[in-house]
């Protein structure tokens, strides 16, 4: 399988290995490493970043990109240490051995989780694992199988009001996100405010992408 992605306008191709698991034949947890502080884990813990010729290092957010790659904390601070002391370009036997600057790495972090986002919220819709929309929503609330609620970061003060009040009743987490027309141009939906998440599994891997994006912007 072929991973296709577009930085800054330059279209590249990645391999992705498919195969890729932290599970060990005998079911030992494969661990990985922090390159600044060393803390270990299990690899979705990390930030994963590979080296494209032409573009640099940018971030592997599905962490399954055939080429040699480095971790790190989902931290500022083991970053800032990392491109200090040039754990990047030894790793990665970068060309030059230049090391990134940070706003580039903070940009590749923050748009391949909002691209990697995008990706599953469509195949997630399109398998009704998500239900969009005002009706949709409510009907989904009405059964009581709403596990996650998305809002627009621009919903409407009506709109905000009555499903937090049900979220908040129903103790049903809620995660804002992108403005609505935004997140209905990538979606290739009509323009909704709107998401319910009802499938449990997917409700939490969704939430802890959701909470490595937030933290990404505050940095």
């Amino acid at each position: 399988m072929y991973l296709r992605v577009a930085i800054n306008n330059k279209p590249i191709e990645w391999q992705v290995d498919e195969t890729v698991s932290d599970i060990k034949p005998k079911g030992k947890i494969l661990e990985r490493t922090c390159a600044a502080c060393g803390k270990k884990g299990v690899k979705n813990e990390f930030l994963r970043f590979v080296y494209a010729p032409d573009i640099g290092v940018i971030c592997d957010v599905r962490k399954s990109i055939n080429s040699r790659g480095v971790y790190f904390c989902i931290s500022k601070i083991c970053i800032l240490k990392g491109i200090k002391r040039r754990a990047f370009s030894r790793f990665l036997h970068c060309e030059n051995s230049n090391e990134p600057e940070w706003e580039l790495l903070k940009y590749s972090i923050e748009n391949g989780y909002k691209q990697y986002v995008y990706s599953i919220m469509n195949m997630a819709i399109k398998s009704k694992k998500v239900n969009a929309g005002d009706s949709a929503v409510s009907d989904a609330f009405s059964k009581g199988r709403v596990r996650l609620l998305l809002i627009a970061d621009d919903a409407g003060k009506s709109i905000g009001k009555k499903f937090l009040s049900i979220s908040h009743k129903q103790g049903i987490p809620v995660i804002k996100i992108e403005e609505k027309n935004k997140m209905a141009t990538k979606l290739g939906i009509k323009t909704t405010s709107v998401f319910a998440v009802v499938d449990n599994q997917f409700a939490a891997g969704l939430n802890k992408v959701l909470s490595v994006l937030s933290e990404v912007k505050l940095w």
